[in-house]
């Protein structure tokens, strides 16, 4: 259940990400208004092909911050203060590294997922006496084992964490961004990602 729910999220997360990357007007920082943006959003989620977020999680190591700051919804950098885009720079790059981590998570349990969502075909399993499993048919028809470890299930519960703060910063970003658009307010605060002896922290940013 909970690979399930892991990969769930980040499907979601994913699938949002790049809704909000084909809402934008590409080359440019103006918004469409608030219904064409909602319409935008909205038909891509429908739409869009579980491949594309595969393809998203894939190739984000590879991606520059530009691509990041989009689908984040941060403010242009050429605006801000040299030790504010620095700080919102840092925090790409440490979204970029969490998606990485996810991605590569996903990718090792999306067989397992699809088994689940497509029939249910997982057994709990113990290997060698002591060691538990899971026991899944893929697509193909043939049968695979997964250990699962103490250590896997701390890290998904983890980088579930990080989807839905990310998914939630995502929307509250957005929907700042559109108020600013309409309202010409100057000052506000977003949420970032920052890095120190490998513990990621969310910190307040005031713009």
């Amino acid at each position: 259940m909970l690979i399930s729910k892991f990969c769930h999220f980040v499907e979601t997360l994913g699938a949002t990400a790049l809704a909000f990357i084909n809402a934008m007007m590409k080359g440019t920082f103006i918004r469409y208004s608030k219904n064409e943006e909602e319409k935008k959003v909205l038909e891509f989620l429908t739409n869009y092909d579980v491949g594309d977020v595969v393809n998203l999680f894939r190739d984000i190591s590879k991606r520059k911050i530009s691509y990041i700051a989009d689908f984040m919804g941060y403010p242009p950098f050429f605006m801000q203060e040299e030790n504010n885009k620095k700080l919102l720079n840092t925090s790409c790059n440490t979204i970029k590294e969490l998606l990485t981590s996810i991605g590569q998570y996903y990718n090792g349990y999306r067989d397992i997922y699809n088994a689940y969502k497509h029939g249910y075909r997982t057994i709990p399993a113990t290997l060698n006496a002591y060691e538990e499993a899971i026991v899944y048919v893929k697509d193909d028809g043939e049968p695979r084992a997964l250990q699962i470890k103490s250590e896997d299930i701390k890290k998904l519960l983890e980088l579930s964490g990080y989807c839905r703060s990310i998914l939630q910063d995502i929307f509250e970003n957005h929907r700042l961004a559109m108020r600013i658009s309409y309202t010409q307010v100057k000052n506000f605060t977003i949420r970032i990602y920052m890095k120190k002896f490998q513990t990621i922290k969310k910190v307040s940013l005031s713009l």
